[in-house]
């Protein structure tokens, strides 16, 4: 799981320099593991934690990637955040902030 914050940011970056082509399962998967960075990076900022890459950091990474792959961003962020309230839901708030700060700190290593 660490390495795919690494390959995410990497592809996202390359994914800059390209047009629009249309998105392999790859670059879909990269996208979405963006959309997730971007919403745990938020919500652990809005906990206190202290990260080097913020939230709008990684929106922006996340718009430039959707735009280049003319996929909707705002698709993949919902699905990250419906993600994340359905193990609250399960696992409780505790658990699931606790998770979602050990992933934006995992995201931060990797960007």
């Amino acid at each position: 799981m660490k390495n795919i914050f690494a390959i995410v940011a990497i592809s996202a970056l390359s994914l800059l320099s390209h047009p629009v082509l249309a998105a392999s399962k790859q670059e879909t998967k990269m996208l979405k593991s963006a959309a997730e960075c971007t919403y745990v990076v938020q919500i652990a900022e809005e906990n206190g934690v202290k990260l080097n890459n913020s939230s709008d950091t990684w929106a922006n990474l996340l718009m430039q990637a959707s735009d280049k792959l003319g996929l909707d961003a705002g698709a993949y962020y919902n699905e990250a955040k419906a993600k994340y309230e359905s193990r609250a839901r399960t696992m409780g708030d505790d658990n699931t902030l606790t998770k979602m700060i050990d992933n934006a700190q995992k995201c931060d290593r990797g960007l």
